[in-house]
């Protein structure tokens, strides 16, 4: 090397999501995690800095004490250095800054009880940056902090300013910024170990003072798609570590701190704000993004990609909360539920925070190469411990005594009220100037959002599901770069690709056409008559005995053959504040000197964790005589099945998961009922593939109004929990050879694969 050398930081960042399945924590474990400490230990010239999200430090301190005391090991050996971060993995622009610090205070105090050591860094959660964020991390006692090479290109630094450290202030509070490099994230695990000496050589200098730095997922080194063959079995890590040790004389295996304590600062930098290329991406709307995906493909085609990337910018990671309006719900929520927090004191406040800062995980806000917003079951977990944190303040504040409280407040922050019924069973959540819409139904007593779902909407990758050829249906690829995946498990994806032309939500009013059938108003194939999706309710509250009142009204207009006709929807909530019961109360007036001749649908959209059929269904009652006795018989439907019902004044879900079954009941019998799923089509590590969301039931009358007339109609939405005797018999029953159908009620169902309707008789 005729006597030039180079730094070398080697880093690690472990996370799962709240709520991800423990046979994923299992599967990164055994495929990820083990190997990677195993393979360390066996190479004791190497030094990690190394980062565990907080999930990584609870799952596998219960679970995997051993590989916690590797940790500690090796950093008593001096061969891992311990970055903090936000506990549990927020995007730090997310949340309020008392949050931020007290965040990472918690990681640094974990750090400490754990590993003896006091950090000075931090791992920025997907590396998403804002120039303000220098101070609060400064006050949460960090000294730097890791984000990308292309933050620092962004800042106009050319690529030989930044294999070192440069410093950054906010309001006189100073900052390292380290950046890990583009060429090493990209090319570790998937170039070769040969290449990455290559650059290392290239970069080496006669005085010594670079540092290349690399940093980036754990699971990339075995859980991402062939990653383990490539890592483990044919040994790409250990073929990169005995290089590093072989080339010691000009390689320095060293940690941040210890650059830092030898090295100073490059220089002063503003990056301004930024997260890694493939976020600016992601975060643009659909037909932009589609645009700017184009664009790089032209660049890389042209060979002109390594020229141009550090000059392009495409969105930056606040617009996930423009471009899902889901999101940025449950993060105004959190900002909501996290002013109540504050206000405690003591251990309250302690259980509070954790169940807020465990509602601020990061992966269901947003979507890129991994599932994120699209995962339901993570978006349930972060609002189950929002709703714990604010079950937790309610009950400091008022007991354990009932409670109603009616707030009308700007919660989304799009200067319009929404409104907020609040009592001991339940949390509901109004956007009056969006149809009149619930878009939050909290059931306190299982702390879950029966309302969560995801409006189905173009994303820029659905041009590639569109192209996809048969080729392209795999269970299984080489090993890629996984931000580049273009394959799907299905053939049928591209008949899902049906845009909702409103936002998903429930007690949604619509008045639809004679010729309007299921299949077309599922596929958003229909024109609405009415004018009340999407537009402006009259807000009118009041507290009534025992109940809170909220009354949602519009005056708009309905088409007919002949004409336009004035109609007056006039829908009033009652909330109990004690009780399982939710009581709607409806009129509709014909406002007009003609008839009204027209079909109402009430939409009601109801997310329930999983479709799994075993446990969770559609399911109708009815009584039927035969020879004279009465019977009654269970029309069981699987929650993403479509169908119809005639005639029909009740229709239930059970939430085996949540030990809870939901009856809807109206007091007129409706003409029709629609049953169908929300199902989106998504990108994530495996490819493009088919999510459940929810399930829509819609209740449909044929309404016949004089001029003047007014139709009025009266529902409950009641939540009846499942007793544990209850999933006794469901057991019970599992085992039985033959069912004795003179004993069996609802819960006792056969454990086994059924279709999408089964009927039980009674």
């Amino acid at each position: 090397m005729s006597g030039k050398s180079i730094n070398f930081a080697f880093g690690i960042h472990n996370h799962q999501p709240v709520g991800n399945f423990d046979s994923v924590f299992e599967e990164s474990y055994e495929k990820a995690y083990l190997p990677f400490l195993e393979c360390l230990e066996n190479h004791p010239h190497m030094k990690v800095v190394f980062h565990n999200s907080g999930p990584i430090w609870d799952y596998y301190q219960q679970e995997k004490p051993e590989w916690i005391e590797k940790i500690r090991k090796l950093v008593k050996e001096g061969r891992m250095e311990m970055l903090s971060g936000g506990y549990y993995e927020p995007i730090l622009v997310n949340i309020s800054d008392r949050d931020k610090i007290e965040q990472i205070k918690k990681m640094n105090r974990k750090i400490r009880r754990e590993t003896g050591t006091q950090p000075r860094g931090m791992w920025c959660a997907e590396r998403v940056w804002e120039p303000h964020l220098a101070k609060p991390i400064c006050l949460a006692d960090m000294k730097y902090v890791i984000l990308d090479e292309y933050h620092l290109r962004s800042a106009g630094l050319a690529e030989d300013d930044i294999f070192g450290y440069h410093v950054t202030d906010e309001q006189g509070f100073p900052l390292a910024i380290f950046p890990t490099h583009y060429f090493l994230r990209h090319n570790i695990p998937y170039g070769t170990p040969e290449e990455v000496m290559e650059y290392l050589e290239k970069w080496a200098s006669e005085d010594g003072d670079r540092l290349a730095f690399f940093a980036d997922d754990g699971e990339k080194f075995g859980v991402w798609p062939k990653s383990y063959q490539a890592c483990w079995e044919e040994g790409w890590v250990d073929k990169l570590f005995s290089l590093l040790k072989k080339n010691e004389d000009w390689i320095n295996i060293v940690t941040p701190s210890e650059y830092m304590d030898k090295y100073p600062p490059k220089g002063r930098v503003y990056p301004p704000t930024a997260s890694y290329f493939e976020m600016s991406g992601w975060a643009l709307p659909a037909k932009t993004g589609v645009e700017f995906n184009k664009i790089t493909d032209e660049f890389r085609q042209e060979d002109r990609w390594d020229e141009l990337r550090n000059f392009l910018r495409g969105g930056f990671w606040r617009n996930f909360l423009a471009k899902y309006p889901e999101s940025n719900h449950i993060q105004k929520k959190a900002l909501f539920v996290s002013e109540k927090v504050s206000k405690l004191t003591g251990k309250v406040r302690e259980d509070a925070l954790t169940e807020l800062f465990m509602g601020q995980c990061n992966c269901a806000y947003w979507h890129g190469v991994f599932g994120g917003i699209y995962l339901p079951h993570l978006r349930h977990a972060i609002q189950e411990h929002l709703i714990n944190a604010e079950i937790i303040a309610d009950e400091e504040k008022h007991g354990a005594e009932p409670f109603k409280e009616i707030l009308k407040v700007d919660i989304n922050r799009d200067m319009q009220n929404e409104v907020i019924i609040n009592t001991l069973n339940f949390g509901l959540y109004f956007i009056p100037h969006l149809g009149g819409a619930l878009n939050e139904l909290d059931y306190k007593l299982e702390a879950i959002n029966y309302c969560d779902t995801l409006t189905r909407r173009p994303e820029s990758y659905h041009e590639n599901v569109k192209n996809l050829k048969d080729e392209d249906i795999t269970e299984d690829s080489d090993i890629e770069d996984i931000a580049d995946l273009n394959r799907a498990k299905d053939k049928k994806l591209k008949d899902l690709l049906k845009y909702d032309k409103y936002e998903r939500h429930s007690f949604l009013d619509h008045f639809i056409g004679k010729d309007v059938d299921i299949d077309s108003f599922r596929n958003c194939q229909y024109e609405e008559l009415g004018d009340f999706i999407g537009k402006p309710y009259e807000i009118f509250t009041s507290t009534k005995d025992d109940k809170a009142a909220l009354t949602l009204s519009r005056k708009g207009m309905v088409e007919t053959d002949d004409d336009e006709i004035p109609v007056e929807i006039e829908k009033t909530f009652f909330v109990p504040e004690v009780g399982d019961t939710i009581q709607i109360q409806y009129w509709i007036i014909n406002d007009s000197d003609d008839p009204l001749i027209v079909r109402y649908g009430c939409e009601l959209d109801f997310s329930i964790l999983s479709k799994e059929m075993d446990t969770n269904f559609i399911y109708t009652e009815q009584t039927v005589v035969e020879k004279k006795e009465e019977r009654l018989e269970v029309h069981k439907f699987a929650l993403d099945s479509v169908g119809e019902h005639e005639n029909i004044s009740k229709i239930s879900i059970r939430d085996g998961h949540r030990f809870t079954k939901i009856h809807i009941e109206t007091e007129r019998e409706a003409d029709e009922l629609w049953r169908f799923p929300i199902e989106t089509v998504s990108m994530s590590e495996e490819g493009f593939e088919k999510i459940y969301q929810s399930t829509v039931l819609m209740p449909i009358w044929n309404i016949v109004l004089e001029p003047g007339d007014s139709w009025e109609n009266n529902m409950e939405i009641i939540f009846e929990p499942i007793e544990e005797e209850d999933e006794e018999a469901d057991a019970k029953t599992a085992g039985d050879e033959e069912l004795d159908t003179e004993e069996m009620n609802i819960n006792d169902i056969e454990e086994e694969e059924l279709p999408e309707e089964d009927v039980l008789k009674v």
